[in-house]
């Protein structure tokens, strides 16, 4: 029992002193005017991506940007079973985020990747996909909106 206090009693002093921060945590710290011209791919993923970059929005930020978005989303089958059938896939999201600035214009290619195995109701399978889905695009957002912090 000591041993166990001891041990996060050190932890929390080497935390400390070391001056660790969560990597996203100056998200909110945000100076963004962002303003999105084209957008091409999935409807559905497109559509959060621009939800959760416009929760970042300033509109009266010296840092100006455009973004054109081109998001790819598809299964992959991973394994099947010896009758044939999908057992394992793979859902994978790639977004190409092209940022036109003052000065140049970066691609930034995000992608995110989450294995799932084939529920037996097709039902609840949609459902988690859907959320894995959201939960890809808000990922993809927090790391373009990191990525644009670490532009300006």
């Amino acid at each position: 029992m000591i041993k166990k206090y001891l041990s996060f009693l050190f932890l929390f002093i080497i935390l400390n002193s070391c001056g660790y921060t969560p990597l996203y945590s100056n998200l909110k710290n945000h100076d963004l005017s962002l303003t999105i011209n084209k957008i091409q791919g999935d409807d559905e993923i497109n559509k959060l991506i621009v939800r959760n970059i416009n929760s970042y929005n300033k509109s009266k930020s010296e840092n100006n940007f455009k973004i054109n978005l081109l998001s790819k989303f598809g299964k992959v089958i991973l394994s099947s079973n010896s009758a044939g059938q999908i057992t394992n896939y793979r859902l994978e999201l790639e977004v190409i985020a092209e940022i036109l600035n003052k000065e140049n214009a970066n691609p930034i290619i995000l992608t995110e990747k989450f294995d799932i195995k084939k529920e037996s109701s097709l039902f609840e399978e949609r459902n988690y996909e859907n959320i894995v889905k959201r939960d890809m695009a808000k990922n993809i957002s927090n790391k373009l909106i990191f990525q644009l912090q670490k532009i300006r």
